[in-house]
């Protein structure tokens, strides 16, 4: 039984995001400030830890939802999961999303807008995060990727698949990655070197990369 029903602040966060979305078929029409829309746990694609309120959750993946993620997300302070996956969001993705330092898993993968990112140094604040898919994200200005997910101890899956990644120094590879996290499930995209990237990787990491790669996965 909810104990503190919906938290406004987080209520509002959500509101301001829904701001910035295109919704032309009415997916969120139960976010509002009507009486009967006031708790926030109960809007589409919302979940709250029963017992705080606290907005633990947000998968509105597939909802045909267009117009940008706004940087009003950054104040769900105990969310641990967020997918806005396989829609048409746009537009630069907000640095200030790695205030979300509970993250476990963020997946904004495949969403047909021209989406980009020029820098993921903000995924360095996420220190829970274990999976994270950021594919179809254009990422060809983030040329310290590497160090970046370098620095992300608990990743277990990454799907960069088309990201259009820039080139790496040759004394940079994945090997340094895998050396220092728990990387288990590896997604690059096609057009990169296979040597480049796989040089010094574990034989699982660097088969799947291959098969990915091959267009075979």
């Amino acid at each position: 039984m909810l104990k503190f029903g919906c938290r406004e602040r987080e209520r509002q966060a959500l509101l301001h995001f829904k701001q910035g979305v295109v919704d032309d078929d009415g997916v969120l029409s139960s976010w509002g400030n009507g009486e009967d829309k006031r708790d926030c746990c109960k809007w589409r694609g919302v979940k709250c830890n029963n017992q705080t309120g606290h907005v633990i959750r947000l998968d509105l993946h597939a909802q045909s939802l267009g117009g940008k993620i706004g940087p009003s997300l950054a104040e769900l302070q105990h969310l641990k999961h967020l997918n806005l996956s396989s829609n048409d969001f746009e537009g630069i993705l907000p640095t200030q999303l790695g205030n979300l330092s509970n993250l476990q898993s963020l997946d904004l993968g495949y969403n047909y807008g021209d989406m980009t990112c020029g820098n993921l140094d903000w995924l360095c604040h996420l220190p829970f995060l274990t999976h994270l898919d950021l594919s179809w994200v254009n990422l060809s200005k983030a040329i310290h990727w590497p160090q970046a997910i370098n620095k992300m101890p608990s990743l277990t899956e990454l799907y960069l698949i088309d990201t259009q990644l820039p080139s790496i120094i040759p004394t940079i590879s994945i090997s340094h990655i895998n050396s220092s996290t728990s990387l288990a499930v590896l997604h690059l995209p096609r057009m990169v070197s296979l040597l480049q990237y796989t040089h010094g990787c574990s034989t699982s990491v660097a088969a799947l990369f291959i098969l990915t790669s091959l267009g075979m996965i």
